[in-house]
């Protein structure tokens, strides 16, 4: 998904690494609109496609509206598990046989389906020859229409989404700092939940509760497909019917519970420990739903912090010198989410360096305007990204489903430049005021084991320590 953390940490390495801007004759470039068609099937499947008959493939994805968010009380993981369950075959598709396909139809070393689960959505997608698209469609079709879920396979992928959380969390010194600083920034709203999973949960869960919770969810009036490239209309919209169209809407609405996260009254701190020689810190602070007229300058400000031309926190690292590394996320939510800023230090550091240099920075952009230099710079930095957004079909079809999915409108696609342009040195300010005042803060010190053992805490960590 966009705002991925491997996206944004590509981007801190091109700031070190000194990669330029881009100019601003390359972003001021039109943005291309994104044309497409939609149509809802009886079912409540709703269908997005976009037409370019300049290439020889299709993209086909399709989103279910469920993520991580949807987890079961006790079962964290569920989502992370359903989704790689998604690859084991259906009632007549065995794994791998997409690939299969696709080689037979001379699309060689063809990487097969690939996923993505969020909060919100998980994705689907693979672009594939255009001679190919109905059988794609007929087999995606059947994914929806129910996965193969045994014990054995059950057993198989839970040890696959155990090792993605040994590997990304459990194992690296700074890997559960990301999901600490997430759980304790939500008291009640589902975003709380562990995005990977829970290695305790995660075994905990049954066949049963497995299979229950993918009938949920995978059903037609909660997926939106997209296809993207060569094909034609009317054959397509005829093979949708086919392998779609007659899957039926079960009789009981879906139904999603609604939470409110309370607003922040003061300030929270916490402190972990880690295996690492250094201390890192992470601060976050609420952002609104992605569909929110602040949005666009939060985003205008999350790159203030971490962009090319205008890293006001890589400061830390190139003249300071109190840290390696430094990131800063603010991921597309469906509802109220978190701009999270991370900074990882050296051995000389101490937690409360990190922590007073990155409020200086925060606190810079609540009370100083940022030059109109600086914001055009990174105004043509964004319009540039997004060109690049449109390069594959693939490209495409995830901008138009973020749109779709998680911002709520389809138009956003190609609103959302002409929103950023909008935005002014003023906004920037009043946003930055209205929700990273100090009183919203979550601050987490995460410590060498070193320094548990020598008992040193930050001042004030006792206050909401856990």
């Amino acid at each position: 998904m966009s705002c991925s953390r491997a996206a944004v940490l590509l981007l801190c390495a091109a700031v070190a690494a000194g990669v330029p801007a881009p100019s601003a004759a390359q972003s001021q470039a039109d943005v291309p609109r994104i044309t497409y068609r939609e149509r809802t099937l009886p079912n409540g499947l709703r269908l997005y496609t976009i037409s370019d008959r300049t290439t020889p493939t299709v993209a086909v994805t399709a989103w279910y509206g469920f993520g991580t968010r949807d987890d079961p009380p006790g079962r964290s993981g569920m989502a992370h598990l359903v989704e790689h369950l998604m690859f084991q075959g259906s009632r007549n598709v065995k794994p791998n046989q997409m690939v299969e396909i696709a080689e037979d139809a001379g699309w060689p070393n063809f990487p097969g389906s690939q996923s993505t689960i969020e909060y919100d959505a998980l994705s689907v997608y693979q672009e594939v020859p255009s001679g190919s698209l109905e059988r794609f469609l007929w087999a995606e079709g059947d994914r929806l229409r129910g996965l193969v879920i045994t014990d054995s396979l059950l057993n198989f992928e839970r040890e696959a989404v155990a090792g993605e959380i040994r590997r990304e969390v459990l194992d690296p010194p700074y890997g559960g700092l990301p999901v600490r600083l997430q759980r304790e920034s939500f008291t009640r709203h589902p975003y709380r939940n562990l995005g990977s999973g829970n290695l305790d949960e995660l075994g905990r869960i049954t066949l049963e509760e497995v299979r229950a919770f993918n009938a949920r969810f995978s059903r037609p009036d909660n997926v939106v497909l997209i296809v993207v490239g060569n094909f034609d209309a009317a054959q397509l919209d005829r093979w949708v019917d086919r392998y779609f169209g007659s899957i039926p809407r079960p009789a009981t609405p879906l139904r999603r519970e609604r939470v409110e996260e309370p607003a922040r009254t003061a300030e929270r701190r916490v402190t972990e420990y880690t295996r690492g020689r250094a201390p890192a810190v992470g601060i976050s602070f609420p952002a609104p739903a992605w569909n929110s007229p602040d949005i666009a300058a939060l985003r205008i400000a999350r790159q203030m912090l971490a962009s090319p031309g205008s890293a006001r926190l890589t400061r830390l690292v190139q003249q300071q010198r109190i840290a390696t590394r430094v990131a800063v996320f603010l991921p597309p939510r469906q509802a109220p989410g978190l701009l999270t800023l991370e900074a990882y230090g050296t051995p000389e550091t101490t937690a409360e360096q990190l922590e007073q240099a990155m409020r200086a920075e925060i606190a810079r952009l609540r009370d100083e305007p940022v030059p109109e230099a600086d914001l055009e710079r990174i105004k043509n930095l964004l319009v540039t990204e997004r060109l690049r957004q449109m390069e594959t079909h693939v490209d495409k079809a995830t901008t138009l489903g973020l749109a779709i999915t998680v911002q709520g409108d389809p138009e956003w696609a190609n609103t959302w430049i002409a929103q950023l342009r909008a935005v002014t040195a003023a906004d920037i300010q009043r946003v930055m005021r209205k929700y990273a005042a100090d009183s919203n803060l979550v601050i987490l010190h995460y410590l060498p084991e070193s320094a548990r053992s020598a008992g040193q805490r930050p001042a004030g960590a006792e206050r909401g320590n856990r």
